[in-house]
This record gives structure tokens, sequence and C-alpha cells, in this order.
């Protein structure tokens, strides 16, 4: 039997029956609270085609994206996030309902990070998609929606991050920063890198 039969992987855990205990009561709560305010649960595929990730959408690199191939030769990722699978989803199986479309997901996602060794490969992602409220509406309820979940979980002492990728686009345009060095930037920002 060698070493690595004996351990977990770097970057995912095991956890125990408290530990477990702990993590689903808050995975429930916060679904509860997302139920409660409207918003329908989905269930998404564990892995994607690389090319749904391609699109341009979101902020992880194809570096991060954990990578296999299968037996048609198509190489596909463990999903690193869960907002582009959902865009995918809603565009395709979903063209047809009417906005506001209002859904909820609590899953796990996996992404090999770069920044630290220490940090998860495997972590659970609990979030909420408003398609069809555009503008300062849908991001209001969107981040009430988040304030309200962490807190009927019990969690304390939280920031919420807002992001909004077409202010980041315009001060690089601004700035002139294209190609390379915009990318490099945009890597510092994902991950909070103040320099």
């Amino acid at each position: 039997m060698t070493q690595l039969s004996m351990q977990a992987p770097e970057g995912v855990q095991d956890y125990l029956p408290l530990e477990c205990h702990n993590k689903i009561r808050i995975e429930r709560k916060m679904a509860q609270c997302f139920h409660l305010s409207g918003y329908e649960q989905v269930d998404l595929p564990t892995f994607e085609y690389l090319d749904v990730f391609a699109t341009g959408v979101g902020s992880v690199r194809a570096e991060q994206m954990i990578k296999f191939v299968d037996s048609g030769g198509h190489i596909l990722v463990l999903r690193p996030d869960l907002t582009v699978p959902i865009a995918r989803m809603t565009s395709t199986r979903m063209k047809d309902q009417q906005p506001p479309i209002r859904l909820y997901y609590v899953a796990n996602a996996f992404m090999s990070r770069d920044s630290s060794p220490n940090e998860q490969k495997e972590f659970t992602q609990a979030g909420v998609e408003l398609l069809g409220v555009p503008g300062p509406e849908g991001d209001a309820e969107v981040i009430a929606l988040a304030i309200e979940a962490l807190r009927s979980a019990g969690l304390e002492g939280f920031s919420i991050d807002v992001g909004q990728v077409d202010f980041f686009r315009g001060v690089m345009e601004e700035a002139g920063l294209t190609g390379p060095k915009a990318d490099e930037l945009r890597g510092y920002v994902d991950r909070k890198n103040m320099l």
C-alpha cells in the first residue's frame, strides 16, 4: 500500500460527522432562504465541455480548470463555477421561459488555484441567478438576498464583494491595457491581490 492511498489529494478534504452536519445545516438554511424568496432550485452536471467556459463569460482561466478527456476525445472540465453552466442551461433548455427567471443552486465546484497550495480545489458554491431584472433593482434584490441567506445560516462577520465586468473592461480600455497586460491585471483583481 502506498502512502498516497492513505490520504486525500491536496486541496480536498474529508468531512467528519460533526463537520458534515454543520456544512449541511448551513447549506439547507441558505437553500431555504433562496426558496422562500421565490427562487427555484436547479441541479447542473458536475462536468461540462471546456467550450462552455471558452465564451469569455466568467473569470476562471483555463489553467485553473481541472480537465479530462472523454471516450470521444472531447475535453471536459469539472465545473469551476455554476454561473456559466446556468447561462448555458437557460439559453438552451429554458429559452422559451418568460423573465424574470429566479434560480438557485447549492453544489460543489472545482478549481486548481495557483495562489496557494493550501486553498481548496473542491468547494461548495451556493448562489442565485436572477435573469430578466436589469439594473439596480435586480442588483439590489440579489445583494439583499445574499445578506439574508448568510444571516439565516448563522454566519457573521462576512463581507459582500460586488464585481462589475463592464466597469473593469472600461477601466482597461481607458488605461489602454490590452492583451497579456490586461489578463495579468485581471488575474490580480480576481485573486484580490493588491500587490
